[in-house]
């Protein structure tokens, strides 16, 4: 059988290279994750890892406010300060795609509630819109590796460099998959790993 030939589905942005790192990031990133945390007993916990100016910055702000990234780190810091098991983590991020799920892929998810077949790649590429539009900078592809087997590229976003947001996206993710297919794994792969890139291997039957 002939060996699979990587191909690119989602290049990078044409701004890369003028934008090459995450400067802004929409408040959506942040206010779908909190009430998460506060449904699982973490939030006055967080609120203590939180600078008072940071939470006061994101409490006046909107969803759709562009945010200075460093209230994301701050965010994300927080989180991660809370030293939580790998797979509350994970149950955090995918908890995120309830929160956002009428956004989220938006006529896909709605196409796969009714039984349309389809696959996680279209899924995928609509989330990768999503993602454009969350973020301000950096740049992020989407290749495919084999017949169900994707890598997904982050690079210039300084939110990787935070262990909860590596591991949370990851939830994030295969439950966004999950929608699409009977079962997902992802996993993060070291070789493309930095303090501002991650990447994941995502397989699914």
């Amino acid at each position: 059988m002939p060996a699979f030939r990587e191909e690119v589905l989602v290049p990078f942005v044409s701004t890369l290279a003028d934008e090459p790192v995450v400067t802004h990031c929409r408040g959506t990133l942040i206010f779908s994750s909190r009430p998460s945390l506060a449904r699982r007993g973490h939030i006055d916990a967080y609120r203590k890892h939180l600078a008072p100016e940071h939470e006061t910055a994101i409490n006046s702000s909107t969803a759709g406010t562009w945010l200075p990234i460093e209230l994301g780190i701050a965010h994300y810091r927080a989180c991660d300060a809370l030293d939580l098991s790998m797979d509350e983590q994970l149950q955090l991020g995918a908890a995120v795609v309830l929160e956002i799920q009428r956004t989220f892929i938006g006529t896909a998810m709605r196409a796969a509630a009714r039984g349309a077949a389809i696959s996680p790649i279209v899924g995928l590429k609509q989330f990768f819109g999503t993602y454009a539009r969350s973020i301000r900078g950096g740049g992020s592809r989407l290749v495919q590796t084999g017949p169900k087997d994707l890598r997904v590229e982050f690079v210039g976003n300084p939110l990787a460099g935070i262990r909860y947001f590596r591991v949370a996206y990851r939830g994030f993710i295969v439950a966004g998959c999950e929608v699409f297919a009977r079962r997902v794994v992802a996993a993060e792969l070291d070789a493309y790993a930095s303090p501002t890139s991650v990447a994941y291997r995502i397989a699914w039957a």
